[in-house]
């Protein structure tokens, strides 16, 4: 249920997940609170190419969740420290960590 609060005030349309079963158990409560479907999301893989990450993000719409594994979103952070944002944390994310991102437009 953590997730259901930490989120309360955010918009959500869609879930993308991990196939990882972990992953998909974490946004269950979530998901069933707010009558969200969870989307199978083969990009959100530990091993997936986070380039081909990064371009679904542009592809996508506000109102979407994206859960993946800590160090995706690490290989994340690096890549938009790259390109000069300045949101960024310094060292590691925390295990089940939560970051709300918005991009610029």
């Amino acid at each position: 249920m953590h997730l259901v609060t930490v989120l309360a005030d955010v918009e959500l349309s869609v879930l993308h997940s991990s196939l990882a079963l972990r992953c998909r158990r974490t946004l269950r409560s979530l998901s069933v609170t707010r009558r969200i479907p969870i989307v199978d999301d083969p990009l959100l893989s530990a091993d997936a190419s986070v380039g081909e990450l990064v371009a679904a993000f542009d592809r996508g719409g506000d109102g979407i969740l994206w859960f993946t594994h800590r160090e995706v979103f690490e290989q994340l952070v690096g890549i938009a420290s790259e390109q000069g944002a300045s949101f960024l944390p310094t060292g590691k994310t925390a295990k089940a960590g939560v970051w709300i991102v918005h991009r610029d437009q």
